[in-house]
C-alpha cells in the first residue's frame, strides 16, 4: 500500500504524453503486457455498450462552458464557443478512432449529441457569435452520422433514435445558419436507411411542415426519377420554375443536351422572373449570360449582339461588353448603335471611381460629347473634372476652368477641415494642367486666403499656389 501511494504521487509528475510514450515503449518489449492492455482497452472502450453514456455526459459538460462578458454595469454570461469547439475536436478524435476499430454506434451517439447540445446551448445563449464559427464541427458531425448510420455495428434501435433526433432538430433547431444543413442531413440519412418511397414520404411531410423550397424540390425530382415516375418529376419541375435555383439547372441541362431553343426559352423566362423578384439574387444578367452562351454555340451573331447590348444596359454600362460589341457591330452601323445604347442605359451619377460613359467618349475620341457630359453634371463634378478635363484641354480649357472655379468656390463655402482643403488643393493642381490654369489657380488661392483668413489649415494646403 505504501508503495502504491508513492507510485500514485510520482505518476502525477508525468504528463499524459510522457506516460503514453512510456506505456507504448514498454508494450513493445513485453508481449503479455501488450495483450493485456489491448484486451482491457477493447473491453472497456471499443466494445463497451455503456460508453455512449459517458460521451453524452462529457459533451453536455463541454457545452456548459461559459464566460462572463461586459462591464461592472452590464455583465452577462455567454457560451464560451472557442473552448467548446476546441474540446469537441478531442471528442471527435476519439470518435474517429472508435470508428476505425469497428465501433460505429458510439461515434453516432457522439455526433447526434453534438447537435442536441449545440441546439440547446444556442437556445439558452441566442447571442451566438459568428466569430466562433461552428461550420467545421457541424461538418464533422454530419460526416460521422452518415458514415455510421448504415454501419453493421449500429443497432436498429440506435439508427431510429438518431433519425428521430435529427428530424426534430431539422424542424425546430435554433441556429439559422445550419437549418438547411440539417434538412439535407435528414434526407441523406433517410436515403441510406429507408426505401425511396419512404424517403419521398418523409420529404412530403417536411414540405407540409415547413413549406416548399428549392432544395426540397430538387430532392423530390431526384427521388421521383429514381422511382421511375418521370412524368411526375417533370411536372414537379415545371410547377417550380419560378424558383431560379430550379430553373437555372434546367437551362444548363438544355444547353448540355443541345436543346438550344428550350434553353433560350427558359433563360428568357428567368429574365422575366428576375425583373419581378430581383431581391432573390438571380438578377437579369445571370440569365442573359446563359442566352449569350447559347447564341455563341449556335454561331448566331445577331443574337450575340442583341444579348450583349442588354447585358451592357443591365450592368449600367460595362467596358467589357462595349469592347465586345465594337468587334461585332459593323463599322458603318457602330455610331448609331452606340448612341442608342448609351441613351437607353441609366448610368450611375457618381464619378468617384470613374464613369463608363465618359471612358467610352474618351475611347471614341468624342470630345464634344465628353464636354457636354461634364457640363451637365450636378453631382461629383469635381471628381469628373479631375479625371477627364485633361482630355479636352487643347480645345476647351476656358469652359473647363470656369467649371473648376465655380465648383471649387461652392465646395469651399460648404466644407471645412484639412481633408477637404487637401481635396481643394488637389483639384487646383489638376486645373493647373489646363491652358491658363496656373494663373486661375493663383487667383482662386488669393481669393480663398482673403475670404477665409481664419482657416489656418486651408492656408497651409494652398501655400504652393
Amino acid at each position: 500500500m505504501e508503495k502504491s501511494e508513492k507510485l500514485d504521487q510520482l505518476l502525477e509528475l508525468m504528463s499524459d504524453s510522457e506516460l503514453r510514450k512510456y506505456v507504448l515503449e514498454y508494450a513493445e518489449g513485453n508481449a503479455d503486457f501488450e495483450a493485456f492492455l489491448l484486451s482491457h482497452i477493447r473491453t472497456d472502450y471499443v466494445e463497451n455498450e455503456t460508453k455512449d453514456v459517458d460521451y453524452k455526459s462529457e459533451i453536455e459538460w463541454i457545452f456548459s462552458q461559459t464566460t462572463d462578458i461586459g462591464d461592472r454595469w452590464h455583465s452577462y454570461e455567454t457560451a464560451d464557443w472557442c473552448e467548446i469547439f476546441e474540446c469537441m475536436d478531442r471528442v471527435f478524435h476519439d470518435a474517429d478512432i472508435l470508428l476505425e476499430q469497428g465501433n460505429a454506434e458510439v461515434p453516432l451517439v457522439i455526433a447526434v449529441q453534438f447537435f442536441v447540445s449545440l441546439d440547446e446551448t444556442c437556445r439558452e445563449h441566442p447571442e451566438y457569435d459568428e466569430e466562433y464559427n461552428a461550420d467545421d464541427a457541424i461538418e464533422k458531425a454530419e460526416h460521422l452520422i452518415l458514415e455510421c448510420i448504415g454501419h453493421p455495428s449500429v443497432s436498429e434501435e440506435a439508427c431510429q433514435e438518431a433519425f428521430s433526433v435529427v428530424k426534430r432538430l431539422a424542424v425546430h433547431n435554433s441556429i439559422e445558419s445550419y437549418r438547411l444543413s440539417m434538412d439535407s442531413l435528414l434526407m441523406e440519412m433517410s436515403v441510406k436507411t429507408a426505401s425511396d418511397e419512404e424517403a419521398l414520404k418523409l420529404l412530403d411531410e417536411m414540405i407540409a411542415q415547413k413549406g416548399v423550397n428549392h432544395r426540397y424540390v430538387t430532392w423530390k425530382v431526384e427521388l421521383l426519377r429514381k422511382l421511375g415516375r418521370s412524368e411526375e418529376a417533370e411536372k414537379t419541375l415545371r410547377q417550380h420554375l419560378y424558383m431560379p435555383e430550379i430553373r437555372m439547372p434546367e437551362v444548363e441541362r438544355a444547353i448540355e443536351e443541345k436543346r438550344f431553343e428550350d434553353a433560350l426559352s427558359l433563360a428568357e423566362g428567368g429574365c422575366k422572373v428576375a425583373k419581378e423578384h430581383s431581391v432573390w439574387g438571380f438578377f437579369e444578367w445571370k440569365w442573359l449570360e446563359k442566352e449569350l452562351e447559347v447564341y455563341r454555340l449556335q454561331g448566331n451573331r445577331q443574337g450575340e449582339i442583341d444579348t450583349l447590348r442588354r447585358l451592357f444596359i443591365c450592368h449600367l454600362g460595362s467596358m467589357e461588353y462595349y469592347h465586345e460589341l465594337k468587334q461585332l457591330v459593323p463599322q458603318d452601323q457602330w455610331h448609331e448603335f452606340l448612341t442608342e445604347m448609351l441613351n437607353d442605359t441609366p448610368f450611375t451619377p457618381t464619378f468617384v471611381s470613374g464613369n463608363v460613359k465618359a471612358d467610352i467618349y474618351v475611347e471614341e475620341d468624342d470630345k464634344e460629347a465628353l464636354l457636354n457630359l461634364l457640363t451637365s453634371l450636378s453631382f461629383d463634378r469635381l471628381d469628373a473634372l479631375c479625371q477627364y478635363a485633361h482630355y479636352l484641354k487643347d480645345e476647351h480649357s476656358d469652359e473647363l476652368i470656369g467649371m473648376y472655379m465655380t465648383d471649387l468656390r461652392e465646395y469651399a463655402a460648404r466644407k471645412m477641415g484639412r481633408d477637404h482643403y487637401q481635396r481643394i488643393a488637389n483639384a487646383m493642381r489638376e486645373m493647373q494642367k489646363l491652358v491658363g490654369g496656373s494663373e486661375s489657380a493663383h487667383i482662386l488661392a488669393e481669393e480663398f486666403r482673403h475670404k477665409y483668413s481664419n482657416r489656418r489649415a486651408m492656408k497651409e494646403e494652398l501655400k504652393d499656389f
